[in-house]
């Protein structure tokens, strides 16, 4: 499973800069902490928990708003990456 997270890494980057996957892979917490509820059935996360998710998710919003890629191409500028 790490060798598969190194080559999508690799693969992510070949097609888009650094900047951009730093921000999806800094998402990832979003991601889990919600599927984790879902599928394992555990709580989901506190207010200090969330709040932070909450900042992690406007930072986000905030680099993809100002990313120059996304404003030319739209959400498939990212589509590789995800």
């Amino acid at each position: 499973i790490f060798v598969l997270g190194v080559m999508t890494n690799m693969q992510s980057l070949a097609v888009s800069n650094v900047d951009t996957v730093i921000v999806f892979r800094a998402c990832t917490p979003l991601a889990v902490a919600l599927l984790d509820a879902v599928f394992l059935g555990r709580e989901l996360p506190g207010k200090r928990s969330s709040f932070s998710l909450l900042l992690l998710a406007i930072g986000a919003y905030g680099y993809v708003s100002s990313d120059a890629q996304f404003s030319l191409n739209g959400f498939s500028a990212y589509y590789t990456v995800s």
